[in-house]
């Protein structure tokens, strides 16, 4: 039918874009990383899981950890802020 593959290891991420959304209102405002109250530079570990069908084909699943506080410490709207994501994939060989 097919096999299971899992896979670990460090990431760093650094922003290209970004968009601060205002709760109660339909405000955003552009998010530029060096003026503003997040850090432009995010690290921590990803953890993978998935399977591969058909030697063509694949389904996995990621966790990313986020290790680093990306909250700018000249703001105090936040102590500690980190990311975690979780994405689902799909891939296709060639």
């Amino acid at each position: 039918m097919g096999h299971f593959f899992t896979g670990a290891g460090p990431y760093v991420g650094f922003p290209i874009n970004g968009e601060n959304n205002y709760a109660g209102g339909n405000t955003t405002a552009a998010i530029i990383y060096k003026d503003n109250a997040l850090k432009s530079v995010d690290y921590g570990v990803n953890f993978l899981g998935g399977i591969k069908f058909l030697r063509k084909l694949s389904f996995h699943i990621s966790y990313r950890l986020g290790f680093a506080n990306i909250a700018n410490t000249n703001y105090k709207w936040s102590d500690s802020v980190k990311n975690k994501v979780l994405s689902i994939g799909l891939g296709i060989g060639l």
